[in-house]
């Protein structure tokens, strides 16, 4: 049954938890500390190596969630905010499909984040938008560390052809 109580056991998340290489995780960091808006970024004068800049950007692409994370979330979600919600198998299909549409993107990891801050600080079933929101700052600094690298890539290709 779709409005049966299950349990919500957070997965082990799927998203890389690895680190990035030394070179490029010290360059970024240099970058985050250099962020402003008024500023334009440039590349440090020593870039990591092409390899290294492209194992990151592969660790920084955001992967979908898992169907079953998400509804692990969701139902979690259901149980915290809308115990007595009883919805046809369509209308909970459907709902699943809406809110995977909007947030398949955060990630196993970001989602089960989102989910437990939303059960502990909202009074209101969220929105998909309002479940993002849990965790922008994550998605915001994600998004900077991965357009970091492309530039620095892109640098370190220029420099070498040049050369």
């Amino acid at each position: 049954m779709p409005n049966d109580m299950v349990p919500f056991v957070p997965m082990g998340a799927v998203d890389s938890t690895q680190p990035l290489p030394r070179l490029v995780a010290q360059a970024l960091r240099q970058a985050e500390a250099d962020h402003h808006p008024d500023v334009p970024w440039k590349p440090p004068a020593t870039l990591p190596g092409a390899d290294a800049l492209r194992v990151a950007l592969a660790m920084l692409t955001p992967r979908d969630a898992d169907d079953r994370v998400i509804a692990s979330c969701m139902a979690a979600l259901v149980i915290a905010f809308e115990p007595n919600t009883k919805l046809s198998p369509e209308a909970t299909r459907l709902r699943f499909q809406v809110w995977k549409d909007a947030n398949a993107d955060l990630g196993n990891a970001l989602w089960q984040r989102a989910t437990e801050r939303a059960i502990r600080g909202l009074r209101w079933m969220p929105k998909p938008a309002e479940l993002r929101e849990q965790v922008k700052a994550e998605l915001d600094a994600r998004a900077l560390r991965h357009r970091r690298c492309a530039q620095m890539l892109e640098e370190a290709e220029r420099r070498l052809a040049a050369a």
